[in-house]
């Protein structure tokens, strides 16, 4: 398969459904957020860059629950869920090479999944952990090309 650019790459992995995401860089809370869109003084945010674009999967990992106002403790696990599939991921690289080997796709998956994590913390001492996995696309389509499963 040839992409003459990396756009044309992007372009083919939004063609397949894949949901493409690209970094938030607005580090002001929600609330600040929320009462700068409201009064008309949020920032200009920054323009998208297409390198930046990535594709992810997260899930719950762990956590606790229980804290209260009453005075009770978060002290009552939350259950992590099964790690997903990687399903756009796979997508991608399904239409690519659908004959990919179980090696080639393992070690395509060593050189670009980058793996996260994040809490989110509520009152009380209870919080949910999630696990991230992400392959930023740019890096993705370096690869491919690099191992000459596309050309550009």
């Amino acid at each position: 398969m040839t992409f003459a650019t990396y756009q044309d790459f992007l372009e083919f992995a939004r063609g397949l459904g894949v949901v493409i995401s690209y970094p938030d860089k607005r580090s002001r809370s929600h609330l600040r957020r929320q009462i700068e869109d409201l009064q008309g003084t949020a920032p200009v945010p920054e323009p998208i860059k297409p390198e930046e674009a990535f594709v992810s999967v997260e899930w719950v990992s762990g956590g606790v629950t229980g804290g209260s106002c009453w005075g009770s403790s978060a002290d009552i696990p939350v259950n992590a869920d099964p790690e997903p599939e990687f399903e756009y991921l796979d997508r991608i690289l399904e239409a690519i090479s659908p004959t990919i080997s179980f090696i080639q796709y393992k070690r395509l998956r060593a050189d670009c999944v980058e793996n996260d994590t994040k809490c989110q913390c509520g009152y009380y001492g209870n919080s949910t952990n999630y696990a991230v996995k992400r392959v930023k696309i740019l890096t993705l389509y370096n690869a491919l090309v690099e191992k000459q499963m596309i050309n550009k």
